[in-house]
């Protein structure tokens, strides 16, 4: 077993840890059960010594022999069942704790982790790697302790039977070994290669799901997205690529495995003629012998299987290495709400997106963040409950650096709705009560209807018991948009930010929206990032941004004066004014 393998194999008994004594007692079982699995043909072979004996065999010996050979069955299955009990359980346990530190260890991740991972990827991580140990520790770990037992008593009694035939049954051994180290520098070339190429896949189907609105609409098909094409074409060639220099080496080795026929058979009719063996020794092997090797195959499936988790493990342990914004000691929350960015700068990469930011927010003000697409609007918004870390400067809520706020105690600080709503695919109730577990029914819909929700809701066939679908797939983006409103409502935050929050809602709910926001965030630090100026018309501040700068900072009045400002505000009064061409009609 190479370093790897062998690392591989330590990286799986820690994660087991907890369930050692369980694991070790179903590969005790296994192994038992393979040693049972002996007995029936040993019991041939004592038959067999009686039965060309000069006495022939005693009376009551028969039924004996076969009471022995049925009670070693009867025991064989009973245990292999205790043992995959077991391992079923110990792995199933491994399996979930897995996936829940993997699930936990993510969530505390900076968004940046995310932004270089594609989705498919951690699927791959969370689905394919993870299943994987838990497949291998379910079935393998056993199957592989006792595919090691099996040969080693069986040849330890077959040389005790007879040396000659015991060397001549393991004479393929040489050959499979050398078939075997090419079969494995095979692999060991391509198995990086293939679970690259497997999470690109994953990544492409993934992409290819979402965008079926996309692809209907225009009349594409699988073939003509390009990505998935790719990565589906480039699966196909490692496979066959795979197949055509290993195929060689692994024919050749299976068919390795059953040599020993012929050669006992050959070996034994001239030891036979020669005297120097006996029937009874040719039957054993005939029975046990050319069996010697199949526990080999099961080895050899074992370590590939071994090589393919192990690859896994690397980008498991990848991801848990991902090392997490440091937790500040005081754990404490800030006991007032002013926001403040001093000197801040940050860099998506070797992209620089903001450059020397500094403003501040006062507590209980309503304030804009205004500027032309890519202007920074939004990161900043972002860096506020620390999705990403600044590369220079410092945030400030309540006079204090983020950085020295517990995660826990910030994101409880902070209510945020986005533009691009996402939901769980779980009843609207769950949804709402996203933004305060506790919360009681009354509390959730009190929300929604502040949010211009309850109507809607409400005339479901199940109401607010209705099943939203994956990304809230079964209600239109002013539905989503409106609950994910009341989420934030209910969570009552101190500091609240709005990325274009009323985008999809019709001219009547967004008036309704904008009442209950201006009644319900009173006292409250809210932000607004806004590209429909009138939303922030009346904001105590508004922060116009530019290129990654703050180009100018005041009330709309104020700003009416900056070329830039004046020039969106101009732009805007336009396409309020623009209709469909036709008759007594214009269009800006």
């Amino acid at each position: 077993m190479n370093k790897k393998r062998i690392a591989t194999f330590r990286w799986l008994l820690d994660a087991a840890e907890a369930y050692r004594f369980r694991l070790f007692l179903a590969v005790l079982l296994a192994s038992v059960s393979t040693l049972l699995s002996l007995v029936p043909m040993v019991c041939v072979y004592w038959m067999a010594l009686d039965f060309f004996s000069a006495d022939g065999m005693a009376e009551g010996r028969m039924p004996l022999i076969a009471s022995v050979a049925l009670g070693a069955v009867v025991c064989r299955f009973a245990t292999y069942f205790l043992s995959m009990r077991l391992s079923h359980i110990c792995a199933y346990s491994i399996h979930y704790d897995l996936r829940s530190r993997i699930a936990a260890h993510i969530a505390l991740l900076p968004f940046g982790f995310f932004d270089r991972n594609a989705s498919g990827k951690i699927k791959k991580i969370m689905g394919e790697d993870v299943e994987n140990v838990e497949l291998f520790i379910g079935h393998y770990l056993p199957d592989s302790v006792a595919a090691l037992v099996l040969p080693f008593f069986a040849a330890v009694f077959l040389f005790s039977v007879d040396v000659q035939l015991a060397f001549v049954a393991l004479i393929p051994l040489p050959l499979a070994y050398v078939m075997n180290k090419g079969m494995n520098r095979v692999y060991r070339d391509k198995v990086e290669v293939y679970h690259d190429n497997e999470e690109k896949l994953n990544s492409a189907i993934v992409e290819y799901v979402r965008a079926m609105p996309v692809i209907k609409a225009f009349n594409q098909t699988a073939r003509s997205f390009r990505r998935y094409e790719q990565a589906l074409k480039s699966h196909l060639k490692i496979a066959r690529d795979w197949n055509r220099r290993a195929s060689g080496y692994a024919s050749m080795f299976w068919v390795s495995l059953d040599l020993s026929l012929p050669f006992i058979l050959a070996a034994g009719f001239l030891f036979l003629a020669a005297g120097t063996t006996t029937p009874p020794k040719l039957i054993l092997f005939l029975l046990l012998g050319i069996g010697l090797m199949e526990p080999f195959g099961r080895i050899i499936m074992i370590s590939g299987l071994l090589d393919r988790i192990g690859e896994g493990i690397v980008r498991i342990q990848a991801v848990l290495n991902e090392t997490p914004f440091p937790e500040p000691e005081a754990v404490s929350a800030p006991d007032r709400y002013t926001v403040e960015f001093r000197d801040v700068s940050f860099a998506y990469g070797e992209k620089n997106v903001l450059e020397q930011v500094s403003f501040v927010l006062r507590e209980g003000s309503l304030n804009g963040f205004v500027g032309p697409s890519g202007a920074g609007k939004s990161t900043v918004a972002r860096l506020i409950p620390r999705f990403w870390d600044v590369t220079q400067g410092e945030i400030l809520i309540g006079g204090r650096d983020i950085r020295q706020i517990p995660s826990a105690g910030l994101m409880k600080s902070i209510a945020f709705v986005f533009q691009d709503v996402y939901l769980m695919n779980d009843t609207i109730k769950e949804n709402i009560r996203m933004g305060k577990k506790t919360a009681s029914n009354g509390e959730v819909v009190a929300a929604a209807e502040s949010a211009a929700a309850h109507e809607f809701i409400t005339g479901l066939e199940q109401g607010y018991d209705t099943v939203v679908g994956e990304g809230g797939a079964y209600l239109s983006g002013g539905e989503k948009q409106r609950i994910s409103i009341a989420r934030a409502l209910l969570k009552d935050a101190p500091i609240v930010i709005l990325d274009e929050a009323t985008a999809f809602a019709d001219p009547e709910n967004e008036s309704r929206i904008q009442l209950a926001l201006k009644r319900l965030m009173a006292g409250k630090t809210v932000i607004v990032i806004a590209h429909r100026l009138p939303a922030i018309q009346h904001a105590d501040q508004i922060i116009l941004f530019d290129r990654g700068r703050i180009r100018t900072s005041g009330t709309h009045a104020e700003l009416l004066h900056d070329d830039l400002y004046g020039s969106l505000w101009s732009h805007y009064e336009k396409v309020t004014g623009w209709q469909l061409p036709g008759e007594g009609g214009k269009h800006a």
